[in-house]
């Protein structure tokens, strides 16, 4: 009977985490030795959020605070036993900001990756390489307000964040498909709204030439796209492209 309490803790390090819901706070689960809580700051309805990591003995030893936590996930990144703790948090209002966090207990309790993805942000984590650690498939916003457009009309520009060995780096070059794909669908929305007319058909022939110039320049094409855009660019957008490109 004495070794109860040892197995209970030993079931309890095996189990699953629960799975976060967003509108049922406070949330609690075990995550390895550790445990994770999200709850509100206050009482009021719409008072910010925080995730807690705590220890064995209760004490807090991490601490994310922002308006909302959106997501709470156990992805498995580094294959070490334990899964890593995937956080996105939102600073609330329209477009922006969101801020992924992962962390891992492999080497003791350490952040391993924060990105300020602002509007966009990780769009999911796939093994592209084949190797024991997946690549974190992401999004930015880097072309927000460029030339004058709206923010909600910045293109994203897609990148691959994979492990070189000892931290999370840009490996968009080196896994080019996705930026591809990204950059098809701003070619092709560029040239649905070539020759329209209207409100919104210069935003986005905008839109679309500097999604598809940015994608490529994101895997070293920059050039390729330039002189593609160059000889198809109508008059209006082809001023507001050398204006704004350099």
């Amino acid at each position: 009977m004495t070794q109860l309490p040892t197995v209970l803790a030993a079931l309890l390090l095996l189990a699953p985490p629960a799975k976060f819901d967003t509108d049922k706070l406070p949330y609690r689960t075990s995550w390895g030795k550790y445990t994770v809580v999200v709850e509100k700051t206050g009482k009021d309805e719409f008072a910010p959020q925080r995730l807690r990591v705590l220890d064995v003995l209760g004490a807090v030893v991490r601490e994310i605070q922002d308006q909302r936590v959106l997501l709470v996930e156990f992805p498995e990144l580094t294959a070490g036993g334990t899964p890593e703790l995937q956080v996105t948090t939102h600073s609330g209002g329209a477009h922006c900001c969101g801020t992924d966090f992962f962390f891992t207990q492999e080497g003791g309790l350490r952040n391993l990756l924060t990105f300020d993805g602002r509007n966009y942000g990780v769009r999911g984590i796939k093994n592209l390489g084949g190797d024991a650690r997946p690549e974190i498939i992401a999004e930015s916003d880097v072309l927000a307000y460029a030339g004058d457009l709206p923010y909600a009309a910045a293109a994203p520009v897609a990148l691959i964040i994979g492990w070189d060995g000892t931290r999370y780096v840009d490996q968009t070059r080196r896994y080019p498909q996705r930026s591809l794909e990204r950059a098809r669908e701003f070619q092709q929305l560029f040239l649905k709204a070539r020759n329209q007319r209207g409100e919104f058909a210069e935003t986005e022939r905008r839109t679309g030439a500097g999604g598809y110039w940015a994608n490529l320049e994101a895997v070293g094409r920059g050039a390729e796209a330039q002189a593609w855009l160059q000889s198809r660019l109508p008059a209006s957008t082809r001023t507001w492209w050398q204006r704004y490109k350099a």
